[in-house]
């Protein structure tokens, strides 16, 4: 019951961070979270920020160039995205870190089938993305440069959607085949 309870608090946390535009209110739901997270809050907050670096500086280096180009202050709007898109990453990582997912889906067979499939297929994919750090450092002699380490990512990023795609394609045609999808 109480792992219910967290997930629907994080959804209704979750609704409040995405159609609140107030500074001051993301900034409450932020202390919020902070003081729920208590001695994990520093390193849930590393996570967050490490999780969101590169989305929110594109984002916000984009925003300030078509801001400036424009004649126009990007100042509030920048300020808003990159506070909301702290918020929930802090939250989606509280969250991951504090509910025992398979009591608080357990009232759903179905989530709780999909939980389980979602779990074995991201294990795979951490023991896969190992495997290929470990390739990586193995085939270089030194520490690799930066361009070795972009087209790296790049092979690893075709891979792993390659292979999620294919692995999503055998679990729909499993599924189908025990009549998940049957109307």
């Amino acid at each position: 019951m109480k792992g219910r309870l967290a997930l629907g608090a994080y959804l209704a946390a979750v609704i409040l961070a995405t159609t609140i535009h107030r500074l001051d209110v993301l900034g409450g739901l932020l202390l919020a979270a902070l003081l729920l997270a208590g001695r994990d809050a520093p390193r849930l907050a590393r996570r967050a920020l490490l999780a969101v670096l590169v989305f929110t500086g594109l984002v916000s280096l984009s925003w300030l160039a078509v801001c400036l180009w424009q004649g126009t202050s990007p100042w509030r709007t920048l300020a808003l995205l990159n506070l909301r898109v702290f918020v929930l990453a802090f939250l989606a990582f509280l969250v991951i870190a504090r509910v025992n997912w398979q009591r608080a889906l357990g009232f759903s067979p179905g989530l709780t089938h999909l939980l389980v499939l979602a779990t074995g297929q991201a294990l795979a994919f951490r023991r896969l993305f190992e495997e290929f750090r470990q390739a990586l450092r193995s085939r270089s002699a030194g520490r690799p440069g930066a361009r070795a380490l972009l087209r790296h990512g790049a092979a690893a990023s075709a891979f792993f959607l390659q292979r999620a795609l294919e692995r999503s394609e055998e679990i729909t045609q499993a599924m189908r085949s025990r009549g998940l999808f049957d109307a």
